[in-house]
């Protein structure tokens, strides 16, 4: 929220609402959400790209020294899953929409046959 009262030169002594402040920049929701919303958008870009492309490349790559003592920090990849999660994604999402468009032609096929053309049948 403070970087969005600095861009709008408001300080906290003007006393305006939270709520206020996103109405005015056009956000609608946390700013959480609108950053999880982009990193699904950017994940499957990178899923869509080819193997051979350096953002693939380093989403899959896994440090290779010694982890540090504590609680091992959340990786990019278990962001995207816990974000995916809570949608009710899954990313099996591209193969999903290509069934669909298949079924759809399969649909359109039969019927351009079937019925357009040969009349007959009905």
């Amino acid at each position: 929220m403070d970087v969005f009262r600095r861009s709008l030169r408001i300080s906290g002594a003007d006393r305006i609402r939270n709520d206020e402040i996103r109405n005015r920049m056009g956000v609608d929701g946390l700013l959480a959400t609108d950053i999880e919303r982009k990193q699904l958008i950017w994940n499957g870009h990178v899923q869509r790209m080819p193997e051979t492309r350096l953002p693939k490349i380093a989403m899959k790559w896994i440090p290779p020294n010694r982890k540090k003592r504590g609680r091992p920090k959340r990786t990019w990849k278990e962001g995207i899953t816990k974000a995916m999660s809570s949608r009710d994604l899954t990313e099996e999402h591209d193969i999903y929409i290509y069934i669909y468009i298949y079924i759809y032609i399969y649909i359109y096929i039969y019927i351009y046959i079937y019925i357009v053309r040969h009349p007959v049948f009905l």
